[in-house]
């Protein structure tokens, strides 16, 4: 897919580590221009910095917290200053680490899915006025299979990935009239530093081996790079008819039908 995406510009929200930092590299190496969002102000500058050498005037970004309502404005306004125009949109905000019990205090229940829905949903919301101006405009947003299977995760994670599913195929309907693609990704066991399963693995590592073994047909971790790929080929002018799709990239782990 190389210099597939030149001229486009893309917007990653969550970008700074893990899935996240392989999408807006990526999108880079296919010729795109690319702004990150970050919570963590030291990664972003750190991740540009890196990026900037190698895509030189190409990669920018801003340090926000999309769990305050007044960052969302700020962030589109400082990514269509950069971009001037935004065409796709890469939601991969959200995190897994919670505790596993399904019995949570409101307060709990407000923190999780604002993590995992909420920010997701305002995002897509704020950014629909820049997207129907755009080529190809769409959205890629970032799930979990366990919003889809019943697993071992977080139940509060859970629930918050499957009402994104749900989100996803119905705004899907409701943006084509605006010429607005949205899809989603569900990941699997992605091992990354930093990530949910360095700490799994760190903890039990023969355990984690024989679970990997065990659940995944493939029987090993994905990358951040496996599911950077699913996203560049939703993105894809080449998917221009995709939209409300549903793509798991798990290694063959997901057994719905």
């Amino acid at each position: 897919m190389t210099n597939e995406f030149t001229g486009k510009k893309v917007l990653v929200a969550g970008g700074t580590g893990g899935i996240g930092k392989a999408i807006a590299e990526a999108f880079l190496v296919g010729g795109a221009r690319v702004f990150v969002q970050g919570r963590n102000l030291q990664k972003l500058e750190k991740l540009i910095s890196e990026l900037d050498v190698k895509y030189k005037g190409n990669i920018s970004g801003t340090s926000s917290n999309l769990l305050i309502a007044e960052d969302f404005s700020k962030l589109l306004d400082a990514a269509n200053n950069f971009l001037d125009g935004i065409d796709v949109l890469v939601s991969a905000i959200g995190s897994g680490k919670f505790k596993k019990t399904g019995l949570l205090t409101q307060e709990e229940w407000s923190q999780v899915m604002d993590q995992n829905f909420y920010s997701t949903a305002l995002l897509l919301n704020t950014a629909a006025p820049f997207l129907e101006k755009g080529l190809d405009s769409n959205v890629v947003v970032m799930g979990s299979i366990a919003g889809i299977e019943r697993l071992n995760a977080p139940v509060g994670y859970t629930v918050a990935k499957a009402a994104l599913h749900a989100y996803v195929r119905a705004m899907s309907a409701e943006l084509a009239s605006r010429k607005i693609r949205v899809n989603i990704i569900h990941p699997g066991n992605i091992y990354f530093e930093g990530g949910r399963w360095e700490e799994i693995q760190d903890e039990d590592p023969a355990g984690t081996k024989n679970y990997i073994e065990s659940v995944v047909p493939q029987r090993r971790f994905g990358s951040p790079e496996d599911v950077a790929q699913a996203v560049l080929a939703l993105a894809s002018p080449k998917s221009s008819f995709i939209t409300g799709a549903s793509l798991e990239v798990d290694g063959g782990q997901s057994v719905s039908f």
